[in-house]
């Protein structure tokens, strides 16, 4: 029992004269800057950017060449199938190419909306490269769309739009953005095995987005706004809790002032003090303990001991703060 008090007394003695840190926050992932334009001017934007793609895109079409198969107002067949929530197959094939055929502005709209404006992040982008990445993202899909829109603003690219893209996206200049974005459109195009039959068509598509993404950067109605905003979280990853604050260690107190520090020296010198004593000068001889009576010295023994025990236990359990060193300078 001596060993483990000594060992918890060393334990307590050793703590840091400073408070403890508190331990670092779980990290969480950086939210996303704002959006550029306001709710109205977002709307207005993505209109034009739609009405745009609806005229590139045109109406139902079924071209043996095209891998997207049949398509209507620039929506696949298998997309159209995700959005309905049908499992494509055989059997449904024909049905579905029906309701294609039947496929409305408005639900298109609804479409393009949720499938490539919002999960291509256009929201977050410049105006003018909203529109330009919203075309792309329709033509060469959202992670294509990614993909180019890394390269032109030179940051790493693994088709995600992040924080990292979209804060260069919004400091890089419009225009050597729209520039470099255009230029890997045209290089991805040219690398297609299908260049032969559509290219012609897929460069035009890219000069005309560009003049209009250009057009967009000098209309007054979709200049970014001014005022600080807190980030749309309505396309953001939802984020983790907060960790709760960290409760302020308690202040340290002088060992010295320790109830079970003392306990421990009590119970210590009881048992120690009538063999090492007289290394001290202390000397319990054979005719003063015959003078005291072998009862009353081991009684002696037995109740320092057991009152240092009663001590330790009473400091420990009561024990609230933790120990700090103090200078203490003894004077012989």
């Amino acid at each position: 029992m001596l060993l483990a008090l000594l060992l918890d007394l060393l334990g307590r003695l050793t703590v840091s004269e400073t408070a403890p840190a508190a331990p670092p926050a779980p990290s969480s992932a950086p939210p996303l800057p704002r959006r550029v334009l306001t709710a109205q001017q977002e709307s207005a934007l993505f209109t034009k950017a739609l009405a745009h793609v609806l005229t590139m895109e045109g109406g139902y079409s079924e071209d043996a060449y095209d891998p997207g198969g049949p398509t209507n107002l620039g929506i696949t067949l298998a997309e159209f199938a995700r959005w309905r929530g049908v499992h494509l197959d055989a059997s449904n094939f024909g049905a579905l190419k029906v309701d294609l055929r039947r496929l409305e502005r408005a639900e298109a709209a609804r479409i393009y909306k949720a499938n490539y404006w919002e999960a291509a992040f256009c929201g977050f982008l410049p105006a003018a490269v909203a529109v330009f990445h919203f075309d792309c993202a329709v033509n060469q899909g959202v992670a294509g769309a990614a993909r180019m829109l890394q390269q032109a603003l030179s940051v790493d690219i693994d088709a995600r739009i992040g924080p990292i893209t979209i804060a260069a996206a919004q400091s890089a200049p419009v225009a050597t953005t729209l520039a470099r974005y255009a230029d890997a459109r045209r290089a991805h195009y040219r690398s297609l095995s299908t260049f032969w039959r559509f290219g012609r068509g897929w460069l035009s598509r890219v000069d005309t987005t560009l003049a209009l993404a250009r057009a967009v950067a000098a209309d007054p109605l979709f200049a970014a706004r001014k005022e600080p905003s807190m980030p749309d979280t309505t396309e953001t990853p939802a984020s983790q809790p907060s960790a709760p604050p960290a409760s302020p260690a308690p202040a340290g107190k002088w060992w010295g002032k320790s109830m079970t520090v003392w306990g421990v020296i009590i119970t210590s010198l009881s048992t120690v003090l009538p063999v090492l004593g007289p290394l001290f000068g202390i000397n319990i001889t054979a005719d003063l303990v015959q003078q005291l009576g072998d009862a009353v010295v081991q009684f002696g023994q037995a109740g320092a001991a057991l009152v240092g025990l009663v001590l330790t236990l009473w400091g420990r359990a009561r024990a609230s703060q933790p120990l700090t060193r103090k200078q203490v300078t003894v004077t012989l």
